[in-house]
């Protein structure tokens, strides 16, 4: 009899180990509840009374509680909504694991999600995947699947990725050598262009004083005034003048400003 109930023990125990765990809930300090199911790990949180969550989309912890991501958000989404989805209750949000999520246009199979810019809450395909490194923007894993169009697919999510620092790369540098003839009073003079291939009109370069440019005539201060310089970005194109701001004629020396344009 005592080998028979150590068989039976040693058979349930091999049961209930092959068994799939499909949910365990752990309550934490705070007062929400870990979900760890055979899919994803995730937590609950209250849904916003007003915007509110949606299944299978992405979400963020707003004032009022969990709402769906704005199309403008790039950062600070919590992770996808697989359940209790709505304005009431608690909403389940997948933070690692599988969970589906709807997507605003086709996919490729392994690229990175990020939030989408058409579609609140959707998921969008960033048109990278590994090896090359995620967006700059906040990433929820990868998609799993190739689909042609929009649709509900399943994502390899790891939503606590916030991307990578967005990679930049100078477009044009160099330097002015601005003019050195009389300004009158209240005029503007030694207008000079240098060609900046890429620049456009919306662009901010650096630019500053290869010397200390206070040392220089015309632009050492003064209570009456001393001469600016303005410079202006235009396609491939930086121009840079001089203005005097004085009562009487003024001829500087030589400014030579390093400019460096960088996205």
């Amino acid at each position: 009899m005592k080998n028979k109930i150590i068989v039976i023990l040693s058979v349930l125990c091999a049961l209930f180990l092959l068994t799939p765990v499909r949910t365990v809930v752990q309550q934490v300090i705070n007062g929400s509840q870990i979900f760890v199911t055979g899919a994803y790990v995730g937590y609950q949180t209250p849904n916003s009374s007003s915007t509110g969550t949606t299944v299978n989309k992405i979400a963020k912890i707003s004032g009022s509680g969990l709402v769906i991501s704005a199309t403008t958000d790039v950062a600070g989404m919590v992770g996808i909504v697989t359940s209790g989805a709505g304005t009431t209750g608690n909403g389940v949000v997948a933070v690692f694991g599988q969970a589906s999520c709807v997507f605003d246009g086709a996919t490729t199979k392994y690229h990175y999600v990020i939030n989408s810019t058409t579609t609140a809450g959707d998921c969008s395909d960033s048109g990278i995947g590994p090896p090359s490194l995620p967006p700059s923007s906040q990433t929820f894993g990868q998609v799993l699947s190739t689909n042609g169009g929009a649709g509900t697919y399943l994502v390899q999510v790891a939503s606590d990725t916030p991307g990578q620092p967005a990679f930049t790369s100078t477009i044009c540098s160099g330097t002015v050598v601005m003019g050195t003839s009389a300004i009158a009073s209240a005029a503007t003079g030694n207008s000079t262009a240098v060609t900046c291939t890429g620049m456009t009109s919306a662009d901010s370069p650096t630019l500053i004083s290869n010397s200390n440019i206070f040392a220089i005539t015309g632009f050492t201060p003064s209570t009456s005034g001393i001469l600016t310089i303005s410079c202006t970005p235009s396609a491939n194109t930086l121009t840079c003048l001089e203005e005097n701001n004085t009562a009487g004629s003024v001829t500087p020396g030589t400014v030579t400003i390093n400019y460096r344009l960088v996205r």
